[in-house]
């Protein structure tokens, strides 16, 4: 009898302490889910290494949910003023709920993730590959490629703030001094080019970036909107109607930034019109998405909350905002395009996620290329997923003008140690999916910028791309390449023609 009632307590006992240990993990993660999906779509812990999650990202997160400042101490000086307004005043959880999301992401993340480089051929037949080192002093640091086929011009600029003007031989014709590295020029034709400056390239908050006009006449610039928070991409386009360009504008920024449109006045200047006060945001499409006369924007953003969005215009620059996708904070989102892949009239979304630059530095095999078809109502469904470490620019055009479209891609994160020739991919349509192909010369750089042109005016399309050679996580021996070569430029010329 006693012996029976010993096995009883100790099962009771066995009992008791599984159940206490369940309902434990049980509020680890329900606080996990709480206050990590609060702001952004829940990061799942298997998304990263447990040691990712503890030396980097949670830390970060401790910074930004007011559990811990120290972190502050890590933000230049110059940047705090933006950064502390958008903390919490006080703690979003105390020190013991912290734990125990600590807990939840230590105890359920993997020890590694498995993020293999699929095995791609070095078989580019559709162009002729060829790399140049440009009369440009310094390693390559392209911010921007830029093709005028009116001119029969390549502008590249660099992290110097200095705007390069080449031929199409990329022999050089001029160099223009700027205020700060560019992101973007915008040649129209018809009117003077715009030029957006960044202020700052490296992640910052600070309102230092601009929107220029360029003289190229008198060789002088006039600033149009100033105190930009590293804006990196522009639209310019008549939001109401009114016979104006007005101004849609991605200031990225970092902890701060913004989605804007600034709407042209009849007096010249300009009025601000804010469409998300968050940072991130790296891309807009403006077209009539909805028929009803007025433009609308789709934006990628991309930082914390990533998702891409549609803006419909109701006029007077107001917006009725829908979220089409929506991806976890770690996923790395970094460019996307708008094109009908499947020839249905509808518009589709073509994503590249793979940016590796933040708190969460591993290869990860959700990083890659995407394509999401539109069932046109607005509805995306992944259709197509290619893994590609570090992905960074995506882009789309029919380069063997076979009726399909195909696809160019950059990876800035590619993996080095393995692969570097994947820093650049081309995909074929072959109907019902696309071939990879690559080409060793894309070895010879780190490529940052992906420009489609019809570089010698033979009915097809060719690509340009610029390098930007930071050492970061590569390995030494490739980058002792790199900086005896100094290769600024991957040209593809396209053999079509």
């Amino acid at each position: 009898m006693k012996s029976t009632t010993r096995l009883l307590l100790a099962a009771a006992v066995v009992w008791i302490t599984t159940l206490s240990c369940t309902n434990q993990n049980q509020h680890e993660e329900q606080l996990a889910r709480q206050y990590c999906g609060s702001c952004h779509l829940f990061p799942e812990p298997s998304l990263l290494p447990k040691h990712v999650w503890a030396e980097t990202v949670l830390p970060q997160m401790a910074l930004r949910m007011g559990v811990d400042f120290g972190k502050m101490v890590e933000i230049p000086e110059a940047d705090r003023p933006y950064v502390l307004p958008s903390l919490p005043a006080s703690a979003m959880v105390s020190e013991e709920e912290w734990k125990s999301i600590q807990n939840y992401f230590q105890r359920m993340a993997p020890d590694s993730l498995n993020a293999p480089s699929p095995v791609i051929a070095d078989t580019l037949q559709q162009f002729d590959a060829a790399t140049f080192s440009l009369a440009i002093n310094g390693h390559p640091t392209t911010t921007m490629v830029k093709v005028d086929t009116v001119k029969d011009r390549i502008f590249i600029s660099d992290r110097r703030a200095v705007l390069h003007e080449f031929d199409t031989k990329f022999q050089w014709k001029a160099s223009h001094p700027l205020s700060s590295p560019p992101s973007q020029l915008l040649l129209s034709g018809k009117e003077d080019p715009l030029l957006v400056q960044m202020g700052i390239m490296d992640p910052n908050d600070q309102a230092l970036g601009s929107v220029a006009q360029w003289h190229e006449g008198t060789q002088t610039f006039t600033t149009l909107i100033d105190s930009l928070q590293r804006p990196v991409y522009l639209e310019h386009v008549d939001m109401n109607q009114d016979a104006r360009k007005d101004f849609v504008i991605c200031s990225f920024g970092n902890y701060t930034g913004s989605l804007n449109v600034y709407e042209t006045l009849d007096s010249g200047k300009y009025k601000r019109h804010i469409l998300q006060n968050v940072p991130g945001a790296r891309k807009v499409v403006v077209r009539d998405f909805d028929n009803n006369g007025l433009p609308d924007v789709m934006a990628l953003m991309t930082q914390g909350d990533e998702r891409i969005i549609l803006l419909l215009n109701q006029g007077n620059f107001r917006f009725r905002i829908i979220t089409l996708l929506r991806f976890p904070p770690v996923y790395g989102s970094s460019y996307f395009d708008v094109v009908d892949f499947n020839h249905d009239g509808k518009m589709d979304i073509l994503y590249a996620n793979g940016d590796n630059a933040d708190y969460s530095v591993t290869l990860k095999p959700y990083h890659g290329l995407r394509i999401f078809l539109n069932d046109g109502s607005n509805r995306f469904t992944e259709s197509w997923f290619y893994p590609l470490n570090g992905a960074c620019q995506a882009k789309a055009a029919d380069f063997d003008k076979d009726g399909d479209l195909d696809i160019v891609a950059t990876a800035f994160f590619a993996d080095y140690q393995h692969h570097p020739e994947q820093s650049f991919v081309y995909f074929e349509n072959t109907g019902h999916d696309f071939k990879p192909s690559v080409t060793r010369l894309a070895a010879q750089g780190r490529w940052i910028t992906i420009e489609i042109a019809d570089l010698d005016h033979d009915r097809d399309d060719d690509v340009v791309m610029g390098a930007l050679d930071f050492p970061a996580t590569i390995p030494n021996d490739l980058v002792a390449q790199w900086m005896k070569r100094d290769t600024w430029v991957l040209l593809l010329r396209n053999k079509l023609h």
